[in-house]
């Protein structure tokens, strides 16, 4: 990505904020699938690494661990900046000089991007270094809470989620049910893909899908 790209970008992702809004801890599953789905269609995957590891795969077990993010020493941390940057592409001094400064203005921009979309009883949670992957670590602590009770409150709404909830719409109750059992992957809690099924079959009202079941 060129120089000429950045202030593409920075439009780009402020017309995301006007989408993005998360403002309480039951809008968290959705806003980090819409976050993980942006990064990725904007091809800014290398800004939510450190050190080739990224804050926002939940579910690789080799995956940066938000509470070590958030936990790290500024001479970790830098450390581990010198080596991402290291990695970034470049054929000579120059290019990999462009390429040094453009990654890090992206990252600067997202950062910013982020923190806008934080409602204010999450205000708290955006101070700190301003880096997206250390903001988005902060997140992750604050909202998801103890992994256990996280897990507990993930499965329930696999099982208790309706057709009704979703006001008769099949996609978005699919895909809800898709977000959560995903969520409790990353989790360690694995759920294969008959689990999501039954999730699925389980959500239909037993009125009208029962003979189906």
């Amino acid at each position: 990505m060129s120089l000429k790209t950045v202030e593409t970008t920075r439009s780009v992702l402020l017309k995301w904020t006007t989408k993005l809004k998360l403002t309480k801890d039951e809008e968290w599953l959705k806003c980090a699938t819409d976050v993980l789905r942006m990064v990725r269609a904007l091809q800014l995957e290398s800004c939510m690494e450190l050190a080739g590891k990224s804050i926002l795969d939940w579910k690789d077990p080799k995956s940066l661990k938000p509470k070590k993010v958030v936990e790290m020493n500024e001479e970790k941390w830098n450390s581990l900046m010198a080596e991402h940057e290291a990695k970034l592409p470049g054929d000579d001094e120059e290019a990999k000089r462009v390429s040094v400064k453009v990654h890090r203005q992206l990252r600067t921009i997202l950062h910013s991007t982020l923190a806008l979309t934080v409602g204010k009883k999450h205000q708290h949670l955006t101070s700190g270094r301003e880096d997206p992957v250390y903001l988005w670590a902060r997140l992750r602590v604050g909202i998801e809470g103890p992994r256990l009770f996280l897990r507990m409150k993930l499965q329930k709404k696999l099982n208790r989620q309706t057709l009704d909830d979703y006001k008769g719409d099949f996609g978005k109750l699919a895909a809800a049910i898709e977000e959560t059992a995903d969520a409790l992957t990353g989790l360690g809690k694995t759920i294969d893909e008959e689990d999501r099924i039954v999730s699925l079959m389980m959500a239909l009202p037993e009125e009208e899908y029962g003979p189906t079941l």
